[in-house]
């Protein structure tokens, strides 16, 4: 994960943070019905505040890198989606190392069997994982030369069976943009559609209200990083204006 991740996720937890304090300003007031904007406000907050399943509590398992977002994977009290996500991460460097394999055996079908189950329905997950599986119980002796542990197979198997232990997922559409592609990126850039619905959203709500448009300003800025991972100055174009 690189800085332009990190200054990303620290935008969306501000945004998540921001609904949780505000709530009430997109809750009806009186028991009253709710107002189009206010049902899709409070809509999207969801996507981003629930616990678990929501986009918030996923990045949380990238925060300190893929040992954190592996051990989690393994409780069988999390989301499928995360236990998911745990399980892509580690399938995109089987892909990556039966690749290695593949070339120095001069074998390009053994490719056919590694790729990852991007796009797969939960129910369809498993088995596509099995496969995967079976396709590198063969070359076990290989990955570990590679510098996979021993017992790597095993702990793929093991994780499946966590899958089908987790509890389902409340948010299907969710589910969809961040489980079926798995790892931070997706899940980052999930959370940047839902802060781009939620800044015309909050500017139209807060119009003429200056402390709280203020407020959302604060919580949705981001940080702007250079090529070589810096925090930039805001307006600093790096250039010299010229001398009057």
């Amino acid at each position: 994960m690189d800085k332009r991740d990190r200054v990303r996720i620290d935008q969306i937890n501000r945004v998540g943070q921001f609904g949780i304090t505000n709530a009430a300003d997109w809750t009806p007031a009186g028991g009253g019905p709710a107002t189009p904007a206010q049902t899709n406000a409070a809509s999207l907050y969801d996507q981003l505040n629930t616990p678990d399943t929501g986009i918030v509590a996923l990045l949380s398992n990238y925060g300190t890198g893929r040992a954190t977002g592996a051990a989690d994977s393994h409780g069988g009290v999390v989301s499928k989606a995360t236990v998911r996500n745990g399980i892509m991460l580690d399938l995109a460097d089987w892909n990556e190392a039966a690749a290695a394999i593949a070339s120095a055996q001069n074998k390009p079908e053994i490719m056919a069997g590694f790729h990852p189950p991007h796009g797969v329905s939960m129910e369809d997950f498993p088995n596509e994982v099995n496969a995967i599986i079976a396709a590198a119980t063969p070359l076990e002796s290989d990955f570990v030369a590679l510098g996979f542990a021993a017992n790597f197979i095993q702990d793929m198997k093991d994780r499946v069976t966590a899958f089908g232990n987790a509890k389902d997922d409340k948010d299907e559409g969710l589910q969809k943009q961040v489980g079926s592609h798995g790892g931070s990126s997706a899940t980052i850039r999930a959370g940047l559609t839902v802060t781009k619905q939620l800044n015309v959203l909050m500017k139209n709500l807060y119009n003429g209200n200056a402390e709280k448009t203020a407020a959302w300003a604060t919580a949705s800025h981001i940080e702007r990083v250079g090529t070589s991972g810096k925090k930039k100055p805001p307006g600093n174009s790096g250039t010299t204006p010229p001398a009057k």
